[in-house]
């Protein structure tokens, strides 16, 4: 799931509908939200560091200032996997 938010209404809806996390299917949440460590079972998520994106996005802006006719490089922030316990093994068999 993209977001927190999405992530707890796909598990409510799964559970109100007879499927398990992760019995059933294995769900993660593309970002971490506070909350999330109050759910049963504890999403697996994605976690990026604002100090991380702030020294980038500092490194990018000083450059540009250096070299102001220069053209900006993409920049690649990594999050960090934060394993929970909504992620099952692979079905057996293929399928």
């Amino acid at each position: 799931m993209a977001h927190a938010s999405g992530y707890a209404t796909v598990a409510t809806w799964l559970s109100e509908n007879g499927k398990r996390i992760p019995g059933d299917i294995s769900l993660i949440c593309r970002e971490d939200d506070s909350f999330l460590r109050y759910l049963v079972p504890r999403p697996a998520s994605y976690q990026y560091s604002p100090r991380s994106f702030a020294l980038k996005i500092d490194s990018l802006v000083q450059q540009l200032i250096r070299q102001p006719k220069k053209v900006a490089p993409e920049i690649h922030i990594i999050p960090r996997y934060t394993p929970g316990n909504s992620v099952g093994p692979p079905p057996r068999g293929g399928g």
